[in-house]
């Protein structure tokens, strides 16, 4: 817990700098009016006392008074000032930090995304890691300043016995020990719920997303996902109060140890002024502070339990900032002849926590002179083959080169200078439509006639209009986008690029056989002058490729031109034969085309 409280002191200070070191003046200062407070209460009453045996002056009861009713307004201000040192301290984290959190995303090993663990740690850091900081570092302070108020109470209290504050430190372990069993208790069991918060929230999101809970009441199944809610929801609710009722007996002891000390407190000064070992000054300010005692170390208790839970959350945060990074290469500039070849060569991979070998040994070359269809069945890896491409895994062996150059000697600019893809699950952007297209040429994006050229190569130009209209309906003017339009647009982000090579991953899912196949032949047309790769469980792209591979069970099957392919009665073929009414009238019984 220090190891993580100290990195959130480090962040603070990297990033906050002045108002760091303004929060520790603070709180010092803070604290020690506490103790301050009872021993100008204790020399005002004793100086009462003095002045009405005539044994003290009136001024010195005006001075205890004074600096009675200064350190009480001093304290008042402080809350103010902490609100704005709050205020301050958040500005300067979302300007710095956030920035340094974003970045970190963009070089995580994408790897990373897909391991269950790391998607909980995610969950848990949440999607603020800058307010986990500064509540950890405030509840720090806060903890501080409770802590040092009440040594210097205690240290009052040895004008009685140098036994109180002895007992007292004794005893203050314990409490923490008590506070950190109870917190402990419940932070297991809300780790241990990860699991189920992330079905109450897919459930949750089933209920409240538009296209969701249409089909839901459609089909009139959405009492049945509402039911597993409430069963989930029921499972997670009783585990917390089973385990609430049993961290509540530790805090329970822990109250219990505190009333203990208190009785002891009490006694000895009731015993001390009895015998006239105890001044009235001193005797009012710490029964009066008897009280205060009991607040403060209930309000340690509370800042504590605070600690014990954020830091747990920071813990997710130093997990998160030690991720693997993808290798960071130096900036160079492109390929000053062009780039004209992409070959892979006997590579291998299976996806990382798994034993499938999804890759086995495949080898190809394709160049920006042609266009490449990859295929086969769901599952056989084609769309590893561009992930692979793309540089978000390494392959287990094997080597994948663009201009005979390795791909990890590649810079990042280099890579994303040579590709552009459309991926299966492309995303959809509540921006523009203009910016939805310039995404993938940002420089370009006041470029109106190149915009409408990439829509109309897309097939999207008839969605609207005005490039600058709002998709989505983040924005009350803002229009709704069916599936298939965003996949056109997500082509046309693609075309907009000025990569020589364009890959297509499965990018007319959301089209009829019939509309894909008019598309795949618009791609022909289009893309004359790069390179393209399409890969595809339907054959569409095939048929209007200059090449096709096969992957079957991790390997390249078959290798050729739709024609010869279809003659050699193989894997394809056969794939063409159960497909080739979605296009044309079949096959006969010798593989050619009816």
């Amino acid at each position: 817990m220090a190891k993580h409280i100290l990195l959130a002191i480090k962040t603070m200070w990297k990033y906050a700098r002045l108002a760091t070191l303004l929060k520790f003046v603070e709180v010092i200062f803070v604290s020690a009016m506490t103790p301050l407070s009872l021993l100008f209460t204790q020399n005002l009453i004793n100086g009462f006392v003095s002045y009405f045996h005539s044994e003290s002056k009136l001024s010195s009861i005006i001075l205890w008074s004074v600096l009675l009713i200064l350190s009480m307004f001093l304290v008042s201000c402080t809350g103010f000032l902490n609100d704005v040192q709050s205020i301050n301290m958040k500005r300067k984290l979302n300007e710095q930090f956030t920035q340094h959190i974003v970045e970190k995303y963009r070089r995580i090993e994408f790897a990373c995304f897909e391991d269950t663990k790391i998607q909980d740690t995610l969950l848990r850091m949440g999607n603020s890691p800058q307010d986990l900081i500064l509540n950890t570092f405030q509840d720090f302070m806060s903890a501080l300043s409770t802590f040092i108020s009440i040594v210097g109470v205690i240290f009052i209290f040895a004008q009685i016995s140098w036994f109180l504050p002895l007992i007292f430190f004794l005893i203050i372990p314990l409490m923490i020990w008590l506070d950190f069993l109870a917190m402990n208790t419940m932070n297991d069991m809300f780790n241990s719920q990860t699991e189920d918060e992330r079905w109450l929230s897919y459930y949750a999101g089933l209920l409240s997303t538009k296209n969701s809970l249409l089909e839901l009441r459609v089909f009139s199944a959405a009492n049945y996902i509402m039911n597993l809610w409430k069963v989930k929801n029921k499972k997670v609710l009783r585990e917390r109060l089973k385990t609430t009722i049993r961290a509540q007996k530790y805090f329970a002891v822990n109250s219990a140890v505190i009333f203990t000390w208190i009785g002891i407190l009490l006694f000895s000064m009731i015993w001390g002024i009895s015998r006239s070992l105890v001044s009235l000054g001193l005797f009012v300010s710490l029964v009066g502070s008897a009280g205060s005692i009991l607040e403060i170390t209930e309000r340690l208790s509370f800042i504590l339990s605070n600690i014990t839970r954020h830091y747990l959350q920071v813990q997710h945060y130093a997990v998160f900032i030690n991720l693997p990074e993808n290798p960071k290469r130096d900036a160079e500039a492109a390929f000053p002849n062009g780039i004209h070849e992409i070959e892979f060569d006997n590579v291998y991979f299976r996806y990382p926590n798994t034993e499938n070998e999804i890759l086995k040994g495949v080898s190809f070359k394709t160049s920006n002179a042609e266009r490449l269809s990859i295929v086969g069945k769901n599952g056989a890896g084609k769309s590893t083959v561009i992930k692979l491409l793309c540089r978000l895994y390494q392959p287990d062996a094997g080597t994948i080169k663009i201009n005979g150059v390795n791909l990890n000697d590649l810079s990042e600019r280099q890579l994303s200078d040579t590709l552009c893809v459309v991926f299966q699950d492309y995303c959809c952007y509540n921006l523009s439509l203009r910016e939805n297209i310039a995404l993938s040429n940002i420089e370009k994006i006041t470029g109106d006639f190149e915009i409408q050229q990439a829509l109309i190569k897309g097939k999207a130009h008839m969605i609207s209009d005005n490039l600058d209209v709002p998709l989505g309906k983040i924005e009350d003017e803002g229009i709704d986008v069916s599936g298939g339009q965003w996949q056109r647009i997500a082509i046309s982000r693609a075309l907009f690029s000025d990569s020589p090579f364009v890959i297509l991953d499965e990018p007319t899912a959301s089209l009829d056989p019939l509309a894909e196949s008019e598309m795949y032949q618009s791609f022909t047309d289009i893309l004359q002058d790069r390179g393209c790769i399409m890969i595809s469980h339907r054959l569409a792209s095939a048929k209007m490729a200059d090449k096709v591979i096969v992957i079957d069970d991790g390997i390249v099957a078959e290798n050729g031109r739709h024609a010869a392919l279809l003659k050699e009665h193989g894997l394809y073929a056969k794939m063409w034969e159960a497909q080739s009414h979605w296009y044309v009238g079949g096959m006969d019984g010798v593989g050619n085309e009816k």
